[in-house]
This record gives C-alpha cells, sequence and structure tokens, in this order.
C-alpha cells in the first residue's frame, strides 16, 4: 500500500530577528564559553511571533486544507506534536478545542506528540504509517507547533530557537506530492537523563536510527538527493551527516542561518523551502530526520507524479 504525505504547508514568526536582537547575547555566549562567531555556528536571522502556538498551526493547517482535494470530513484522525507549550493543561485543553473548532474538525479523534521533543514529529509519522497502512484509517492530519514563551530563553548553548509551525496530509487515498518508503525513531533512557558512556554515545544513538531506517529499504544512502536535518549546532550536524555516510553536498544547510531552529517543523520546512527554489525530478529521494537529548528520527521519502512543491 502507498501512504503519502501531501499538502504540506509552513508557518514562521511574523517577525524577522537577527542573533544580535536576542537580549542578553553577550552574556550567553559567554555562559556557553563560546567563540563569537556566527558564521561557523550559522547563527543568523530567527522568526518571532506574536501570535500563540495555536493561532501559528491554525494558518498552517488552513494552508493544508486549500492544497489537498481531501475534504475535512473524510480526515479521520488529527496528530498534533509539540516540543511543549508551557502552558497548564486546562488552558492547553481549551486552546486545542478552539483550535478543533476554527480548522471545522470539531469532533474529530487527537492524539498528542510531544515528549520526544523535536523528534516527536517522527513519532507521529511512524504511528500514522502504521495506522495507515493497516487500514485503521486513511487519511491523518499531521501538526506541530512551537513558540518559545517568556520561561524559556531562545538562545540555548549553539541555537536559535524560531517561532514556527507545519502541516500535511498523510493518506492511503491521495496519489501525489511524496511517497512516504520507511521511518524509523528511536529513543536512549541514559542519554535522555544525562549519562553518557562515552564521548560518542549521541552519534550512536543516531546512527542505531539511521540503520534501521535503512535496513527496511533497498536505498543506498549516496542515491538521497538531500538530507533535511534538524537547525541547529551547525558544524557538528555536518560532522554528523558525514559520519553517516552522505556526502556534505546532500546535506541542506541553507535555513540555518536563514530561519534558526524551528523545533520539529525543521524538516519539513527545510523539504519545502528546497522543493521551492529547486526543480527535482519524478522519484528524487530525500531524507527527513531530526534528533533530540536521546531522541532520534528519520524517515526517507520519494517525490511522486503531481507534487505541489
Amino acid at each position: 500500500m502507498k501512504i503519502t504525505l501531501s499538502a504540506i504547508a509552513i508557518e514562521l514568526g511574523e517577525h524577522e530577528k537577527i542573533y544580535s536582537d536576542i537580549e542578553h547575547i553577550e552574556d550567553l555566549i559567554n555562559k556557553y564559553k563560546l567563540t563569537d562567531r556566527p558564521d561557523y555556528w550559522g547563527w543568523g536571522n530567527f522568526r518571532l511571533s506574536e501570535r500563540t502556538s495555536f493561532d501559528l498551526v491554525q494558518s498552517a493547517i488552513l494552508k493544508t486544507f486549500e492544497r489537498t482535494q481531501i475534504s475535512r470530513d473524510k480526515i479521520d484522525l488529527m496528530i498534533y506534536c509539540s516540543a511543549g507549550t508551557g502552558e497548564q493543561y486546562q488552558l492547553v485543553n481549551e486552546n486545542l478545542g478552539r483550535l478543533l473548532k476554527n480548522i471545522s474538525l470539531p469532533n474529530i479523534p487527537v492524539f498528542g506528540q510531544s515528549y520526544l521533543g523535536c523528534v516527536s514529529i517522527f513519532s507521529a509519522i511512524d504511528i500514522a504509517n502504521e495506522l495507515l497502512k493497516n487500514g485503521i484509517k486513511k487519511n491523518i492530519l499531521i501538526a506541530t507547533s512551537d513558540k518559545i514563551s517568556g520561561d524559556i530563553i531562545r538562545f540555548r548553548e549553539f541555537g536559535i530557537y524560531s517561532d514556527s509551525a507545519s502541516s500535511f496530509l498523510m493518506s492511503s487515498e491521495v496519489d501525489e506530492d511524496f511517497e512516504l518508503l520507511a521511518c524509523c525513531q528511536g529513543s536512549n533512557s541514559k542519554l535522555m537523563i544525562g549519562e553518557m558512556e562515552n564521548n560518542d554515545s549521541h552519534f550512536q544513538n543516531l546512527q542505531r536510527v539511521h540503520a534501521a531506517l535503512f535496513n527496511k529499504v533497498s536505498i543506498d544512502v549516496l542515491g538521497v538527493k538531500k538530507i533535511f536535518f534538524t537547525n541547529v549546532y551547525k558544524p557538528i550536524l555536518q560532522i554528523n551527516t558525514v559520519r553517516l555516510g552522505y556526502k556534505q553536498s546532500q546535506h541542506f544547510n541553507e535555513n540555518i542561518q536563514k530561519y534558526g531552529h524551528c523545533f520539529s517543523s525543521d524538516p519539513i520546512i527545510n523539504l519545502v523551502t528546497y522543493n521551492e527554489e529547486n526543480q527535482t525530478d519524478e522519484n528524487t529521494l530525500f531524507v527527513l530526520g531530526a534528533m533530540a537529548l536521546g531522541h532520534a528520527g528519520f524517515c526517507v521519502i520519494k517525490k511522486i507524479q503531481g507534487s505541489s512543491i
């Protein structure tokens, strides 16, 4: 059975800022014992929104609805991903209910994915894939949204975080945009609590999940056009992708300086940006990937006829 990702949409914070606009940036650079070299780390612009994370994702979802032929009454599940809303349960519940009402899906079942940080989207894709392959669901809306709130600093260690959202449809009925060939995500409990067996433990977890992905498909890593990964830690990401077997030319990192880190939306934003700016042929292979503390996730997708991006 062919499972597709289609009607992909993104929503970025409406205000474009530069890294030097971050309050106390000099103190933060000193705190993390970094050199003030924005070109090296990939520091550049980021996006800030005055809207809530629910407003951001609502805009992304409405774009998805505009781009799909599937009517809303045929969407039988929504999976909502967020690294964390920073709000109490009751308020989150009210905001989620208001979102469902505003997008005209008032009674749809909702799954929430958040505890895996920026890898949560791959948990959602993995779950959706199994539900679709087994005929339990036919059309699943996946949405992810995150916004930096007042109790979380925007600059952490090497990365700058942006307010953003993304949305797309996973379906066994739609035959356009991208076919999902395989998906894999995994966690390491020791890394989650800060226990490292050696200095390479984080990469070893990344490598383990990546190997599991390619065990599911008869594809060589070098046959992938681009890998769209987390937009943070530019030098470290470049080293990791090369160690995973990719050439430097396969790593898309232009959005690190352009948008900063957009949480779970990073691989989706990178996919959209690349396909808007480049002509790619049918059957072109891409890898989406993300990592967080103790977590990693990947999927392989193939561009198919009728792509809208």
